[in-house]
């Protein structure tokens, strides 16, 4: 027998994601109104480029790419789309750009970052016994800043809770997350869209400041097939080797003993009771406000569900996406030093001062928010 692992298990969940509030993932690309994205009268059409029919091409070659519009506005009822969407907020310009999902909606990677975070918060929160360690941890972190990239700056970090070094011999490091697979949507199911006036809103000066159209998913649910591998050992090696495999192999299957509906629902109701805190008492967000609180009272309450409130996507904020919550919960003062920190690094303001939200003037949300079912398969 060699030293590579022998048996494998499995441990599968069925997942599924539904928008509660419009959600967005960007693709890399923007349409444009007039050639990508054409407002119609009962709805938005964005163009399927690559199944024109025959005469918009042949018009198209004979007039040149410059009288696009005018042959797409020509055959505008003839046209085929990639995707159709409702219009609330009116006519756009010509020439004007709109944001537009990813191919694959909310792709299987954007979920996957999503449970890291969520997978790291959970550690941070439920091991009371390490704080002074991690607060070590984070300090240092910040003060990383000082010389490294905010991308590169939670390398340690990461490190302790993910990774472990691989034998000398191999070199690297072996990357807990590795034994989690999330596939891309494996059905779409009902899919609605929008076109929506996606708007920044200074919490301080309580008014709009900026805002940009895109089309943002609004209805129909994702299903995803997520595995967690677990490695049980099976090997020959030398003496001096086996206690470095075994840290190795210990370490990529702590993800296999976390709960992850437990860990996901800790995660999503802080990032609820965030929100509630930054739009209570502002009366235009009164609407959102209960609706946040609708979703703390299903999600949040005593019982205990497959289904978790999340937040993904395009506008979410920085507290979505990383462990700041947990630092400014936990260590106040550290948030400071972080918030200064980024200041001096974007040459900007850097917190909860803006809210990013959608929709019209009376019925604002905030971007993001889904129900994610989780269910373990036997």
């Amino acid at each position: 027998m060699d030293n590579r692992l022998a048996h494998l298990t499995l441990k599968k969940y069925r997942a599924s994601l539904k928008p509660l509030t419009p959600t967005i993932v960007l693709g890399g690309t923007e349409g444009v109104v007039g050639r990508d994205v054409l407002i119609r009268q009962k709805d938005v059409c964005v163009v399927d480029m690559e199944n024109l029919p025959s005469q918009v091409l042949l018009e198209i070659v004979k007039t040149g790419e410059h009288e696009i519009h005018e042959i797409f506005m020509k055959h505008i009822d003839a046209l085929p789309c990639k995707l159709t969407s409702m219009n609330n907020i009116g006519a756009l310009n010509a020439g004007k750009r709109v944001k537009l999902p990813q191919e694959h909606v909310v792709p299987g990677s954007t979920l996957k970052g999503y449970i890291r975070t969520a997978l790291m918060y959970y550690m941070l929160t439920s091991d009371h016994t390490k704080r002074e360690r991690f607060s070590k941890m984070i300090k240092k972190t910040i003060d990383s800043l000082k010389v490294k990239k905010p991308i590169d700056a939670g390398t340690n970090l990461e490190k302790h809770f993910f990774k472990q070094e691989r034998l000398e011999k191999q070199g690297g490091e072996a990357d807990m997350l590795q034994n989690l697979l999330v596939s891309d949507p494996l059905a779409k199911e009902s899919l609605r869209y929008s076109l929506e006036w996606l708007t920044v809103y200074n919490l301080s000066k309580r008014r709009r400041v900026a805002r940009l159209p895109g089309v943002v998913l609004v209805g129909g649910s994702l299903r995803y097939e997520i595995v967690v591998v677990e490695a049980r050992p099976s090997f020959e090696a030398p003496q001096e080797s086996r206690q470095n495999l075994s840290s190795i192999i210990d370490k990529l299957n702590e993800l296999a003993s976390i709960d992850l509906p437990v860990a996901l629902r800790t995660f999503g109701c802080d990032l609820v009771d965030h929100e509630l805190s930054l739009v209570k008492g502002i009366n235009k967000l009164r609407g959102y406000e209960r609706v946040l609180q609708s979703f703390k009272e299903k999600y949040c309450g005593a019982s205990r569900q497959n289904c978790v409130i999340s937040r993904v996507g395009f506008m979410t904020g920085h507290m979505a996406k990383t462990i700041d919550l947990y630092i400014k919960k936990q260590y106040p003062r550290m948030y400071e030093e972080l918030k200064e920190s980024m200041r001096r690094k974007l040459h900007r303001t850097w917190d909860d001062y803006t809210i990013k939200l959608v929709g019209s003037q009376n019925n604002l949300l905030g971007l993001g928010w889904c129900e994610l079912c989780v269910e373990k398969l036997r």
